[in-house]
C-alpha cells in the first residue's frame, strides 16, 4: 500500500494536510490580490472554504464561500452558482445538526 500524507504516520494527518492546503491558498490569494486578478481571488477563497469545511469550521467555510461568491458575481462568471450551491449545502447541514437526534451525542461515530 502506498503511503499518502494522511496515512504516512499510521494515523490520519488531515489537520496537517489542511494547513498545507491553506498555506497554498493564502499564497495564491496574496498574489491574486497583488496583481488584481479577481477571478483567482475567488478561486483561492473557494479553496479556503473547502479546507475549513473539511476541517469542521463551518463559520470560516461560510465566510470564504461568501467572499468567493461575491467576487464571482461581481465579475459575472457562472462559478458563482457552484459556490451558492456549497453555501446552501452548508446551511442545510447546519439545519440538520440543530434538529433533535442529529449531531453530537446521537450515537453516530463521526458526531462524537
Amino acid at each position: 500500500m502506498r503511503s499518502t500524507p494522511s496515512t504516512a504516520l499510521g494515523k490520519p494527518c488531515l489537520p496537517l494536510v489542511n494547513l498545507t492546503r491553506r498555506a497554498y491558498h493564502a499564497a495564491a490569494l496574496a498574489l491574486a490580490i497583488r496583481i488584481g486578478a479577481r477571478y483567482e481571488q475567488a478561486r483561492a477563497h473557494h479553496g479556503f472554504a473547502h479546507t475549513y469545511q473539511i476541517g469542521g469550521d463551518p463559520d470560516q467555510a461560510r465566510y470564504h464561500w461568501q467572499q468567493s461568491r461575491t467576487l464571482y458575481s461581481d465579475i459575472g462568471v457562472p462559478d458563482a452558482d457552484a459556490v451558492h450551491a456549497c453555501l446552501t449545502a452548508l446551511d442545510q447541514a447546519a439545519d440538520d445538526e440543530s434538529r433533535p437526534g442529529h449531531g453530537a451525542g446521537d450515537g453516530h461515530p463521526y458526531h462524537q
